[in-house]
């Protein structure tokens, strides 16, 4: 063995020898105690439904982690009025519903590319579309937003 490594491995155990008999004790460091804040509870949603404000509507769905149902329809038509009659009594819990006017939102009609009225949509919260509907029928839309919800539900992972 070398005897710089011999040198150093004496005074290795000659510092442990005299450390022992001398009752030194080092002090160890204390864990420190941090508190868990517990995050504040979402206020309960009073309602999932928005009118004309799609921004609005996003923004709830991130914060209460759910995807948006948009819905194009107009005052004039006859199928839209029966639809937004009807929404406040179809399951819609795990969305968050936006009613778009499309007189009066125009700029989203055209970048949604809606063509028949009523034309359901539904958004994740990047505004990304997963399926559409055209047309209302009670029996056929509440069957399709069922089919959709499994599907929607699994896809919220993805987002």
């Amino acid at each position: 063995m070398n005897t710089q490594i011999k040198l150093l491995i004496v005074v290795l155990v000659l510092s442990l020898v005299v450390y022992k008999q001398s009752n030194i004790s080092i002090p160890l460091p204390v864990p420190s105690v941090v508190p868990v804040v517990k995050p504040e509870p979402r206020p309960e949603l009073e309602t999932n439904i928005v009118y004309d404000d799609l921004n609005k509507a996003v923004d709830l769905a991130k914060e209460y982690q759910r995807k948006v149902l948009v819905i194009f329809g107009a005052d004039w038509c006859p199928y839209c009025k029966v639809l937004k009659k009807d929404i406040v009594s179809i399951d819609t819990k795990q969305y968050i519903v936006c009613i778009v006017d499309t007189d009066k939102n125009t700029d989203l009609v055209n970048e949604y590319k809606i063509k028949g009225l009523p034309t359901s949509i539904i958004l994740n919260t990047t505004k990304q579309e997963l399926t559409r509907k055209t047309g209302y029928k009670a029996n056929d839309y509440n069957s399709w937003l069922k089919t959709n919800t499994t599907d929607v539900q699994a896809s919220w992972i993805k987002d």
